[in-house]
């Protein structure tokens, strides 16, 4: 499957956001998945490139491990480079996963544990999220998450959610940067269609109140194409 996504954001206090990013992936009949992507993003009139790198894996009966990387070489406006797997073992109509994530920032890594309970019931698609990060300062702060999925149509998944709580951030251009501690409500909602054979497309938007800084609103759209 090859991919093709871009998002906008305004933000409130900088430059407007881009990232552009470009993939392909390769899908298994036993659920194993792997792919790869190059990625362009444009933060506060700054541009990095990053190689993202992922991965399903399905050891043994119920039990998924997935795997996600990224590494950027030269980085201005992004960490230097990003870990993130998650375990999960599905059991009836609930799914429990526990993800683990680490960035590593010039000021040091800021870890976080994601413990997560999805829920299938037909067409629907519930899923509750907590973010428990361990910033650069030793801080250890809380983020909640909620989304609720639906198949409309037998081409159409529509979705809403939101989120609240602190998140950790690397703020500033570069020269004068910092990870702060970003106090946010975010709410977003998103579409897919799958009409035509072999092509999804794909759109999300979005809106974050952020205090002290950094509010931002905006939109993203997918494109895939599988073969």
């Amino acid at each position: 499957m090859a991919q093709l996504d871009f998002q906008g954001l305004s933000v409130s206090g900088s430059q407007d956001w881009f990232e552009l990013r470009q993939g392909v992936s390769r899908l298994w009949s036993r659920g194993d998945r792997a792919g790869g992507a190059l990625v362009e993003t444009d933060r506060f009139g700054r541009w990095d490139q990053s190689l993202e790198l992922q991965g399903t894996l399905h050891p043994r009966d119920r039990l998924y491990v997935s795997l996600q990387g990224r590494w950027t070489p030269d980085a201005r406006i992004l960490e230097r480079y990003m870990l993130h797997a998650t375990v999960s073992r599905p059991s009836g109509h609930f799914v429990p996963a526990l993800g683990y994530e680490i960035k590593d920032y010039p000021q040091g890594p800021v870890h976080q544990l994601s413990p997560r309970l999805d829920w299938y019931g037909g067409r629907w698609f519930l899923r509750g999220e907590a973010r428990f990060t361990r910033n650069t300062f030793g801080t250890i702060n809380l983020a909640a998450i909620a989304r609720a999925q639906a198949g409309l149509a037998p081409d159409w998944q529509a979705w809403v959610g939101v989120a609240v709580g602190n998140e950790d951030f690397l703020v500033g251009p570069p020269g004068n940067q910092s990870v702060r501690t970003l106090r946010t409500r975010s709410a977003y909602a998103g579409a897919q269609w799958t009409g035509l054979p072999g092509w999804t497309v794909r759109i999300d938007v979005v809106g974050v109140h952020s205090e002290p800084r950094l509010s931002r609103a905006g939109a993203s759209l997918s494109l895939s194409r599988s073969f």
